[in-house]
């Protein structure tokens, strides 16, 4: 039987190890000066003005929400190559970047030599909470953009569980975004994708399977903002879109 690599409606289980040989790829690919920064982590091969204008909508629009301070400590959850860190280790007090991509990691370091403030450590989504030097710790902020979608069900609901753990109270802060399908969920396996040149693997799940994954952090929080984001949807991905939220912590 022909295995499936494309699954629209139920859940699958995806394979980690291959994405993260996917990243770390694509991440020396970039050291190498094969690619921009940006198309490392945002993708978009096919249009190389598509991830540099991606990037600079994305912060123009959601900084002024969260807002970091002087004093935040922040989480960039999933940091690439410091994508989100250029923007905000100017603006807060400390900030730590995870991958579970050791290229993308190195990377980040070699992006941000001699920065005091900020660290860059190779860990995963699943391992950050027994990770010693976040373990214990309250971030005033929390980015997790486009990283979900790598992550099965079982692990990111868990993942969601534990970040109650790690946000400060009385107004801790997380920014959450991803790809989602828009009428159903779409996974993909180890799919041939002709625009990336590249076998991928990714869940785009709906928004409603979101703010299921996310109850339990949405019982202890406020909705800043939430909504789709069209501006860079492609036409040739209509069943795929953009989708975000804002939460603060009570």
């Amino acid at each position: 039987m022909k295995r499936l690599d494309r699954v629209p409606g139920k859940p699958i289980e995806l394979a980690g190890e291959h994405i993260r040989e996917f990243f770390n790829k694509r991440a020396e690919e970039y050291s190498n000066n094969l690619r921009s920064r940006n198309t490392t982590v945002l993708l978009g091969d096919g249009d190389i003005n598509y991830a540099d204008q991606w990037d600079r909508f994305e912060k123009d629009f959601i900084l002024p929400i969260i807002s970091p301070k002087a004093t935040d400590s922040v989480l960039d959850i999933g940091c690439g190559m410091g994508r989100w860190a250029e923007a905000l280790i100017p603006l807060c007090g400390s900030y730590i970047g995870i991958d579970f991509s050791d290229k993308m990691i190195h990377a980040a370091q070699s992006n941000f030599v001699d920065v005091p403030n900020a660290q860059f450590i190779n860990t995963s989504f699943q391992e950050l909470f027994a990770c010693p030097q976040v373990f214990g710790k309250k971030f005033e902020t929390v980015i997790i953009a486009g990283v979900s979608m790598y992550l099965n069900d079982n692990e990111l609901r868990k993942c969601y569980e534990q970040l109650n753990q790690l946000l400060a109270a009385n107004g801790g802060i997380l920014y959450l975004e991803e790809s989602i399908g828009v009428r159903e969920r779409l996974s993909l396996d180890r799919h041939f994708s002709s625009a990336l040149k590249d076998y991928y693997s990714a869940v785009y799940r709906t928004k409603n399977e979101y703010l299921d994954l996310l109850s339990p952090l949405l019982t202890d929080a406020e909705v800043l903002s939430s909504g789709a984001i069209h501006e860079f949807d492609k036409k040739e991905f209509l069943e795929t879109g953009h989708w975000y939220i804002v939460l603060r912590k009570k």
